[in-house]
């Protein structure tokens, strides 16, 4: 495989996996209410954890894949 062919297969996987767990972590966040025993933090990090996880993923995609061989 070309690198070309790599590097567009990986934001696709990873950018795909930022956008579906974003907007899946926004229809949750709009439908359910905040337990009264949990801070707002950890129900908002509970919320958005893949979309962190795959922010987290790009990022490190972005700084070692592509930028190394632009």
């Amino acid at each position: 495989m070309e690198m070309e062919t790599i590097l567009s297969l990986g934001f696709l996987i990873i950018g795909g996996g930022f956008v579906g767990s974003l907007l899946m972590a926004l229809m949750k966040m709009l439908g359910t209410h905040k337990p009264p025993n949990k801070s707002l933090a950890q129900h908002l990090l509970g919320i958005f954890k893949w979309t962190i996880i795959f922010t987290v993923l790009l990022v490190l995609f972005i700084a070692f894949a592509v930028v190394p061989n632009s």
